[in-house]
C-alpha cells in the first residue's frame, strides 16, 4: 500500500498516513500539506515544490497564490523518520535551513513568494558523515497546477463526484509531470485519493469511495509530479518535482 509524505509549506513536518486511513488530521492547522509519493529504499529526498492555493473572491473570480518551496531530507539507515545533518544544502544557490532533521527553504519579507524554478534545478549538498557531497543539475521542470475545476459547488458525496485540473489556465504547466495525485480531505482527517497518468486531468471518485468522508469544510487537491532516482556510489537520492493546488471546499 502506498504512503504519502505530507510536506508542509510552512513550519514543515513530515509524517505518513496510509491510503484512505483516518489518522492525524492533515487539515487541522489550516491548509493541508502538499502531498508527494514516498519512494522506498532511498537514502534521501530532494523536493522542488510549487504550492498553489485557490480561493473564490466575489465579483473577481478565482485568485491563486503560488509559493516556490524546497525540502530536503537525508535518512539514517534508509528510515525516513530519522533525518541526519548533511552539511550545507542549497538549491539554485539558495541555502535551506536545517531544522529537526529536515532542510527547508524559508521565505522572507523580501521574497514572500519563495523560489522561482526554471527548466533545471541546481542542488548542492556539502556532505557530512554518511551523506556524500553531491552537485547535481536536475534537468526536469517543476509542474504548476494553477487552478482546479468542478469544485464550484463543493463536493457532493451523495453520488459519484468528479473534479480536475483547469488545463485552460495560462498559469498551469503539467507537461513536466509523470503522474497526478488527486485527494479529497475532510475536516476529521479522512482522505480519499487516486494516482493517475498525467493525461488524466480529471478524476472521478465513486459514491462508495466517498462514503467515509465527514460532511463539512474540507479540501480538494491535485498534485502533478515527476520523480527521478540518482545513485551516488550506492547512496540513492529521489528527486521529486511537484506542483500542487489546494482548494477549500464544502463536503456535503
Amino acid at each position: 500500500m502506498k504512503k504519502l509524505v505530507y510536506l508542509l509549506a510552512l513550519g514543515l513536518s513530515i509524517s505518513a498516513c496510509e491510503k484512505d486511513k483516518k489518522d492525524d488530521n492533515p487539515a487541522a492547522s489550516g491548509t493541508p500539506a502538499a502531498p508527494t509519493i514516498s519512494v522506498p529504499g532511498m537514502d534521501g529526498l530532494l523536493v522542488a515544490l510549487n504550492s498553489s492555493s485557490s480561493v473564490e473572491v466575489p465579483f473577481i473570480g478565482t485568485t491563486t497564490t503560488t509559493l516556490g518551496l524546497a525540502i530536503a531530507k537525508f535518512y539514517e539507515n534508509q528510515d525516513p523518520s530519522k533525518g541526519v545533518n548533511a552539511g550545507t544544502v542549497s538549491v539554485d544557490t539558495e541555502n535551506l535551513k536545517y531544522t529537526s532533521g529536515t532542510y527547508i527553504y524559508e521565505m522572507s519579507a523580501t521574497n514572500p513568494t519563495g523560489l522561482t524554478f526554471g527548466s533545471t534545478q541546481g542542488w548542492q549538498i556539502a556532505g557530512n558523515g554518511s551523506v556524500p557531497a553531491i552537485s547535481e543539475t536536475h534537468n526536469r521542470e517543476v509542474p504548476v497546477v494553477a487552478d482546479l475545476t468542478g469544485l464550484e459547488n463543493g463536493v457532493d458525496i451523495s453520488g459519484d463526484f468528479s473534479f480536475g485540473i483547469n488545463t485552460s489556465s495560462l498559469f498551469s504547466n503539467i507537461s513536466p509531470a509523470d503522474s497526478i495525485l488527486y485527494l479529497i480531505i475532510d475536516n476529521a482527517g479522512g482522505v480519499v485519493q487516486k494516482t493517475m497518468h498525467k493525461s488524466q486531468t480529471q478524476v472521478t471518485f465513486s459514491k462508495a469511495e466517498l462514503s467515509g468522508l465527514a460532511k463539512g469544510n474540507g479540501y480538494a487537491q491535485a498534485a502533478a509530479y515527476n520523480t527521478v532516482i540518482r545513485d551516488y556510489s550506492g547512496y540513492k537520492i529521489a528527486y521529486i518535482n511537484e506542483g500542487v493546488n489546494t482548494k477549500t471546499v464544502e463536503i456535503k
